[in-house]
């Protein structure tokens, strides 16, 4: 198995003042920042397991994790 990581940071703010009829003010700031990521998938050496009889594939899974 392999641990999969996510972290998420969220700011929101928002503001509004009516101080009459024709005058308005309005604001908005909205931050996201997220990050996620799999560790590497370590995969077994099936040739050990099967006495060298296995037929030649060349499955790659060295970056699987990005």
């Amino acid at each position: 198995m392999t641990d999969y990581v996510s972290d998420s940071h969220n700011v929101y703010f928002t503001a509004n003042y009516l101080p009459s009829q024709d005058l308005k003010f309005t604001g908005l700031v909205v931050f996201n920042q997220s990050s996620a990521s799999l560790d590497p998938v370590n995969m077994p050496d099936l040739e050990d397991r099967l006495d060298g009889h296995l037929e030649h594939m060349d499955y790659n899974f060295d970056r699987i994790h990005k």
